[in-house]
């Protein structure tokens, strides 16, 4: 008969036990799946490397398949957060800088002399909502960016970001191909759900 010794949460050596009983101290929450265990005087080896012990851990498998997940999600979530919150930053202020515009615009509030001027190049009160609409895009994009949401729409706010911001001292720019760098990585796409 198979004889099977464990080593336990307090770095001793337990055993011997029956492979029922390694089954039961596994259903039961006493060993993990990268417990050492050796059959009689053999090696050591993680319990997951027994198949014949196999059937007593669905259930911590499930587990830590879902932890490895979880810790490489969390890994995405760190890798963008920096971009999608200076997006973030970027488009809040695009967004009270084109209201506060539109308000000085309606209310007659602006020069003479630099109402003439946007005048000139064709900017009127259209182009500050247009701004604002896409930048609430950004906005929104980078916040689902954050929590690893919606590549597309990531992708999207990016792309806006350094065409509608890249008139902010090139900071639109800099998020934008920041952002677009860390979303084209292989390993964050197949994370984003």
């Amino acid at each position: 008969m198979v004889e099977y010794h464990l080593i336990g949460g307090d770095s001793r050596e337990y055993g011997p036990y029956s492979e029922e009983e390694m089954k039961g101290l596994m259903s039961d929450g006493r060993l993990k799946v990268d417990s050492a265990v050796r059959v009689d005087d053999g090696e050591w080896k993680p319990y997951s490397e027994y198949p014949e012990l196999i059937d007593a851990m669905p259930a911590t498998m499930g587990q830590v398949s879902d932890n490895a997940s979880s810790g490489k999600h969390m890994a995405l979530l760190s890798r963008v957060k920096k971009p999608a919150i200076f997006m973030m930053v970027i488009s809040a202020f695009s967004i009270m800088a084109a209201i506060f515009v539109l308000i000085a615009s309606m209310t007659g509030a602006i020069p003479p002399e630099i109402q003439k001027l946007l005048d000139e190049k064709g900017i009127g009160v259209e182009s500050y909502v247009i701004l604002m609409l896409f930048n609430i895009i950004i906005l929104v994009g980078a916040a689902n960016m954050r929590k690893g949401r919606y590549y597309g729409l990531a992708v999207v706010a990016s792309v806006l970001c350094i065409l509608c911001n890249s008139s902010l001292y090139g900071l639109g720019l800099i998020a934008g191909i920041w952002s677009m760098v860390i979303l084209n990585k292989t390993e964050v796409k197949t994370e984003f759900r």
